[in-house]
Parts: structure tokens; C-alpha cells; sequence
């Protein structure tokens, strides 16, 4: 019953983590957009240097949105689970157990934030 506390106190903390470094790069990203050399127009009808740049940045931007909203939706789901005991944690997993790949799924969404954290 202790392992399950700790698993979901764990969790629970590692996303609070990635959702803190994720609002620091989310930051840092608008910071770098808002350079004035990477925003004046081009002049010459083709794509400048500058705006190869941006790509990138505004790609990273997705993931630290994306991040921070599984982040945010994943520590609200679980809020609680910390106190809960061996019989609810057992009901937890057996609803969210598929028939062929078992937690494959879970595993996935549980490591998104650290994965499009990685991505930032």
C-alpha cells in the first residue's frame, strides 16, 4: 500500500516539475521571438535566415503548450490518488487495463510530458 503512495506521490511530482521547466522554456521561446532582428519583414520575397529561425521556436512552443496542458490534466486526475489505498489503486488499474496490450497505453500517456519536454 506504501509502493502505491509513492508511485502516484512520485508522479504526481515529477509532473509538477516538467510543467515548472516547461513555463521557464515557454518563456525563454517568446523572449527569443520577440529578438527585433528575427522580426523585421523580408524584403526579398524569399525565405531569410530569420525565418528559418522561427521554426524551431514556434515548433517548441506547440510541445511546451502541449506539455503543459497534459501536465495540468494528468496531476488533476490523479489529485487524491496519493491517499487512496491498496483496493481503490487495484480498481484504478483493472479500468484502465486493455485486453490486448495491457498498460502500453497508460505508459504512453503517462510519459508525454517528459517526452515533449525532451522535444522542447
Amino acid at each position: 500500500m506504501v509502493q502505491c503512495r509513492d508511485f502516484f506521490t512520485k508522479l504526481s511530482g515529477t509532473w509538477g516539475e516538467q510543467l515548472f521547466l516547461t513555463t521557464i522554456l515557454l518563456n525563454a521561446n517568446v523572449a527569443f521571438l520577440s529578438i527585433p532582428s528575427l522580426s523585421s519583414p523580408n524584403t526579398e520575397g524569399v525565405v531569410s535566415s530569420r525565418s528559418v529561425a522561427k521554426i524551431p521556436c514556434y515548433l517548441s512552443i506547440i510541445a511546451s503548450f502541449a506539455c503543459m496542458v497534459i501536465s495540468m490534466v494528468l496531476i488533476q486526475q490523479h489529485k487524491g490518488q496519493e491517499k487512496s489505498g491498496l483496493s481503490e489503486f487495484h480498481k484504478y488499474l483493472t479500468k484502465r487495463e486493455h485486453p490486448v496490450r495491457g498498460f502500453e497505453h497508460l505508459a504512453v500517456i503517462y510519459s508525454l510530458p517528459s517526452a515533449l519536454l525532451s522535444w522542447e
